[in-house]
C-alpha cells in the first residue's frame, strides 16, 4: 500500500466516512470517537511528513548524506582547483551543489557556499 492510498484511507475515517462504501459512520462506531479521530488525524500528519521526505529522497544524488574520505576530499580540492565546472564535480561525486559547496568551505578553498555557486557553471 502506498502511503497517498494509506492517507486517504484515514481521512476519510477521521471524517466520519465509511472508505468501503462511502457512508457516514454511526456515533457509535470506534472511528468516531474523538480520541480516534484524533489519532487518526496525527497519522494523516505523519503520513504527509513520511510523504515528502520520501520524495525528497528519491531527488537526492546517490551520496547524499554520506561522510567524505580523505581520497575524495584530494579529488574535489584538485578539480575545483583546476577549474572543473560545478556539474561536473556534483556529477562526479554524487552530492547536492550544496554538499560541494559546504565541503569546500569546510576545507578552507572558499569562503562561503555562495563562492561556489556563483563560479563558473
Amino acid at each position: 500500500m502506498d502511503i497517498a492510498y494509506a492517507k486517504e484511507l484515514l481521512e476519510m475515517l477521521a471524517d466520519g466516512v465509511d472508505p468501503r462504501t462511502g457512508e457516514v459512520l454511526s456515533d457509535g462506531d470506534s472511528c468516531n470517537q474523538p480520541d480516534v479521530i484524533r489519532a487518526l488525524h496525527l497519522a494523516v500528519v505523519v503520513l504527509e511528513k513520511a510523504e515528502k521526505a520520501e520524495k525528497r529522497e528519491k531527488n537526492l544524488p546517490e551520496n547524499a548524506g554520506k561522510p567524505w574520505s580523505q581520497e575524495a576530499d584530494d579529488r574535489l580540492i584538485q578539480m575545483f582547483e583546476e577549474g572543473f565546472s560545478n556539474k561536473d564535480i556534483c556529477n562526479e561525486f554524487k552530492r547536492t551543489e550544496g554538499a560541494i559547496a559546504s565541503r569546500l568551505a569546510r576545507l578552507g578553498k572558499i569562503q562561503d557556499r555562495d563562492e561556489f555557486r556563483n563560479r563558473n557553471r
